[in-house]
């Protein structure tokens, strides 16, 4: 039951911000309003991130169904089929074929790729589709901002939305372009019902065995150099019986047929030997086929192929591979060599730089495997393989290293329970500053994630744990609540396999529980927090005692429990002062910030202002400037409720410089705000409008549109 009689009772007031507003207040309206014309105008960005379309044989007669279906208007064009049919190729030519009749640019996502446990994560795709339109930090916004700047920024344009791989038609309804110029391309292996004549859909059938016959020819072309494959192809046309039966056991699929392919233009295979090997059914037939190439393989090469299947599709960087197949930095050749002989045989797709012109500039940037591919790289024992552990152990090391690197370039003093461990001096993969490091997490999180889950599969679980607890820090700055609750179950997994560090498995629950808080799920965070509670005071680490308190208050006030939630508080820096005896550690100073916002909440703003000016009175040199600059802003909306306008307005320049100084856009952006209110109460509307301005330009570029309104909305309501 909720208790706030201690803390006093919140009074419903018209208010700005924190500002109380008096009635009959008189405002140029037009000219605060003109600040947010803003969050409605964009650059002119143009993305293009089509995957190339590679120009071998073409499906005719559903080529001109397609083309008919694009001269007509239509809006959602599907491509179904079985797997290995070849939904993707035929995807990713056909849009390139017509990408110039949309001018405002086009736009590739594999689904696969946004799914976590068979759910599509719908806002992060709208996020990653917003981040090729350039819009910064799509991280940190909420997924209502996301929808809402995704439907913006693809209103009445003429783009191209291209979607592989989707299962149902929650994906298509999120994104599908808000304009009749538009068109959205969709591949998936299961039929979706076209709803009405703006829907077509386009069936892949098997190859016809002519077809089939000139698309391997055309492969095996490509593979060879043009004297290799003259004499290829003389050799298949003298057994024709054998090539007749080979093709015909590949069942017209084009992902059989690639790898026949690169049996026959390798050297593989004898074409009387394939045919002997397509005589399975589809499944049992592309696995045989795979296991005839893969036998060639060095060691090294069937180890890559293994690895990457493990990862299931996921895009890999070339550091880790190259730090995977040997720790010696500028070891570049050899897996650049690996690499190249999967792609030589179409088992990965490689990404380098666009339009490269240079020998460095077409070295992959990443590396995927087709999902049928995987599936048989995942079969493929090399459990007992010394070399792959030995692989496999340097990959997971490489990521545990860049993973500590980047958490204490971020934040330099928190709590950690993960082992830390001596990073190389060559190791240093971006610069020095905050910001290179959260774009690094930013562009390759989705391989941390896989790398944590493959850690706990295979046992590596002191490097699960560590990855997962070093990235808290992104995850929650960056809010990817779902995700991070997904990375932190596996960290939690992987800590309570570690018997003989307890301590771990309670810093895991309360990460754990925070983001499931986050993501609104409160029965599942006090479950989860509670345990924690359970099992806390066993431990002999005080900064883990002192946070878990932390965070089993901050759940209660989520909850309205004010009183209970300012106890956990108390708790919490009890715990802190029982490790250094520093009333002012940097433990000491969020508590207390979080007791100020508990009696903000519940309206006692006495209470409030005296912890806060307590708080702004001995801030230590050496705390990190996002909390500086939280704490100021706390001071000043206490100050304000107190009616004490001239300390909150210079509180509120003390958190705007420091945004400035140190790039907090989130935190200059909220000070800013509420000091363009606190202005407004004071007739100084000049002020007022560049600081919101300012703030609805900070708001716009960190995607948090929603938020960019209410501030219209609320100036609008309250002053006309």
């Amino acid at each position: 039951m909720r208790d706030s009689t201690c803390f006093g009772s919140a009074e419903r007031k018209n208010v700005i911000g924190d500002i109380t507003v008096e009635s009959g207040s008189s405002v140029v309206i037009n000219q605060i309003c003109d600040a947010f014309e803003v969050a409605n105008s964009f650059d002119p960005i143009i993305p293009e991130t089509l995957p190339p379309g590679f120009e071998l044989i073409d499906r005719e007669e559903q080529k001109k169904q397609f083309d008919s279906y694009v001269d007509n208007g239509c809006k959602i064009i599907f491509i179904q089929g079985m797997p290995g049919i070849g939904k993707t190729s035929c995807l990713n030519r056909w849009a390139n074929q017509i990408k110039d009749r949309f001018s405002d640019g086009q736009i590739y996502f594999d689904v696969e790729r946004f799914s976590s446990d068979n759910v599509v994560l719908t806002a992060e795709l709208q996020k990653a589709a917003l981040s090729a339109f350039c819009v910064k930090q799509t991280n940190q916004m909420s997924d209502i901002d996301a929808n809402s700047l995704y439907r913006t920024r693809t209103s009445n344009r003429k783009i191209l939305v291209v979607l592989d791989n989707v299962r149902d038609r929650s994906v298509i309804k999120a994104m599908q372009p808000n304009s009749d110029n538009a068109l959205l391309m969709v591949a998936g292996q299961s039929e979706i019902s076209c709803n009405d004549e703006k829907e077509q859909s386009i069936e892949l059938d098997q190859f016809s065995d002519d077809v089939a016959r000139e698309y391997l020819f055309e492969k095996i072309k490509l593979i060879s150099n043009e004297e290799e494959f003259v004499l290829i192809k003389e050799r298949l046309l003298d057994d024709e019986s054998s090539l007749s039966e080979a093709i015909d056991g590949c069942g017209g699929m084009p992902l059989a047929l690639e790898q026949v392919a690169s049996l026959l233009a390798g050297g593989l295979c004898e074409i009387k030997d394939v045919a002997s090997i397509v005589k399975d059914t589809p499944s049992e037939m592309l696995a045989a086929l795979l296991d005839e190439l893969i036998f060639s393989f060095n060691d090294q090469e069937k180890n890559l192929y293994h690895l990457l299947g493990m990862l299931d599709g996921c895009p890999v960087s070339l550091s880790s591979l190259k730090y995977a197949v040997s720790s010696k930095s500028g070891d570049l050749v050899n897996v650049v060599s690996a690499i190249g002989q999967l792609q030589n045989h179409r088992l990965v797709s490689v990404k380098t730089t666009e339009n490269a012109s240079t020998f460095l500039e077409s070295i992959p940037k990443s590396v995927s495997m087709h999902h049928q591919i995987a599936i048989h790289a995942q079969n493929v024992n090399r459990e007992a393989s010394a070399s792959y552990r030995a692989m496999l152990g340097r990959f997971i090391m490489f990521h545990r290293l860049l993973a500590q690197l980047l958490d204490y370039k971020v934040t330099p003093s928190r709590l950690r329970l993960y082992k830390q461990i001596e990073i190389p001096d060559d190791f240093s993969l971006c610069s020095s500053q905050v910001t290179e490091a959260q774009r690094f997490f930013i562009e390759h999180h989705e391989e941390f994630e896989s790398v944590v889950s493959l850690a706990l599969d295979q046992g590596f679980n002191e490097e699960a744990q560590a990855i997962s607890e070093a990235l808290w820090t992104f995850y929650y700055e960056n809010r990817m609540y779902e995700r991070g609750l997904r990375i932190f179950s596996d960290g939690l997994s992987a800590a309570q396999l570690l018997a003989s560090d307890k301590d771990r498995k309670l810093r895991m629950l309360a990460l754990v529980s925070r983001c499931n808080l986050l993501l609104g799920d409160i029965n599942r965070a006090k479950q989860t927090i509670e345990e924690a509670l359970h099992e806390v005071n066993a431990s002999q680490n005080y900064i883990l005692r002192g946070s878990i308190n932390e965070f089993a208050g901050s759940t209660e006030r989520e909850c309205g429990e004010y009183k209970q939630a300012n106890e956990y508080y108390l708790a919490a820096i009890e715990e802190y002062m029982h490790y250094n005896n520093n009333r002012y550690s940097r433990g000491c100073i969020i508590a207390d910030y979080l007791r100020v916002l508990t009696y903000l909440e519940c309206g006692n703003n006495a209470e409030a202002e005296k912890v806060a000016s307590d708080l702004i009175e001995h801030l230590p040199d050496d705390l990190d400037k996002a909390t500086t600059a939280k704490v100021h802003i706390a001071k000043a909306r206490a100050s304000v409720q107190m009616g004490d306008l001239t300390t909150a307005e210079y509180e509120l320049k003390e958190a705007i410089r420091l945004g400035e100084k140190y790039d907090l856009t989130s935190r200059r952006a909220e000070a800013q705000e509420r000091l363009a209110n606190l202005y407004c109460t004071r007739s100084n509307f000049q002020a007022a409008r560049p600081l919101f301005e300012d703030a609805v330009r900070a708001y716009v570029s960190l995607g948090l549109i929603t938020k960019a309104e209410c501030i219209k909305a609320q100036v609008q309501t309250t002053y006309l």
